[in-house]
C-alpha cells in the first residue's frame, strides 16, 4: 500500500509520511486490539483472585524488591554455554513479564493489604540475600539455582523457598537483613510446620514445579 516509502533494500525511507492502510489491515488491527483488551481483563481478574487468596493466609506480607524492567531487557554480555558450546541467547523475560504483569500484581496486593490494615514490607534483595543466608552459622552460602534444599551443618534439610520465606518473615524493621535472634526463637515451630507441609505435598498427586520435592507415588514408580 505504500511502495514509495521504501528503499530498494526494503528499509523505510527517512522523512515524514502519511501511511495508507488497507481495510483488511484495519480489520486485523481492530481484532488484535480486542484480543489485547480481553487478555488484560483476564490478567487483572487472575491477579485479583490470587491476591484475595493471599489475604486469607495472613495480614503480614513481604516482597523482595526486584528490578522488573531490568528483567525485560536483553543481556548485553555475549556468553558461550559450557554444555552446548553455543552462544547463549540474550533474550530474558520480556514476553513473560508482559503477559503476566508482576508489577501490577504487587501493586494490587499492596493496596489490598494496606486497605485491610495489614503490613506490606519491601525487602532489599541485594543486602538481604535470603537464598544464601544460614541463620545457624550466621553466614552466607551461595547456592546454584538447581539446588532446591538448604542443608545446615548438622544435616538438617529445609526446602529452599520455604526457608527464604522464613528468613523474610524474620527480617529487621527496615528490611535489609534477617534478625538472627528472631530466627532462633521461631525456627523450631517453623520446622514443625515445614515438615508437615513437605509430607502433605509428597503424598498428593500434584507436582510442585522447581521445588525439589519428589512425590511418593513417583518414588514408587522409579
Amino acid at each position: 500500500m505504500n511502495p514509495n516509502y521504501f528503499n530498494e533494500n526494503r528499509t523505510i525511507k527517512k522523512g515524514k509520511k502519511t501511511w495508507i492502510f488497507s481495510k483488511r489491515y484495519m480489520k486485523l488491527k481492530s481484532e488484535l486490539k480486542e484480543l489485547h483488551r480481553k487478555q488484560a481483563d483476564s490478567r487483572k481478574q487472575s491477579h485479583n483472585r490470587l491476591t484475595n487468596k493471599l489475604l486469607t493466609f495472613g495480614d503480614e506480607h513481604y516482597w523482595e524488591e526486584m528490578n522488573i524492567k531490568g528483567l525485560q531487557k536483553r543481556s548485553k554480555k555475549t556468553e558461550i554455554s559450557e554444555k552446548t558450546g553455543k552462544f547463549k541467547r540474550k533474550k530474558r523475560f520480556g514476553k513473560s513479564i508482559g503477559h503476566r504483569a508482576p508489577a501490577m500484581f504487587l501493586s494490587i496486593l499492596e493496596r489490598k493489604v494496606k486497605t485491610n490494615g495489614g503490613t506490606f514490607k519491601k525487602v532489599n534483595t541485594q543486602t538481604f540475600k535470603a537464598s544464601q543466608y544460614d541463620h545457624k552459622a550466621n553466614d552466607y552460602k551461595k547456592k546454584e539455582l538447581r539446588e532446591r534444599w538448604h542443608v545446615f551443618d548438622d544435616g538438617t534439610k529445609i526446602q529452599r523457598d520455604l526457608y527464604s520465606a522464613f528468613l523474610l518473615r524474620n527480617s529487621n524493621r527496615v528490611g535489609t537483613k534477617t534478625n538472627k535472634r528472631l530466627c532462633e526463637k521461631t525456627f523450631e515451630a517453623f520446622k514443625t510446620f515445614h515438615d508437615k507441609e513437605i509430607e502433605r505435598i509428597e503424598k498428593q498427586e500434584t507436582f510442585v514445579l522447581n521445588s525439589g520435592i519428589r512425590l511418593k507415588s513417583k518414588k514408587a514408580s522409579l
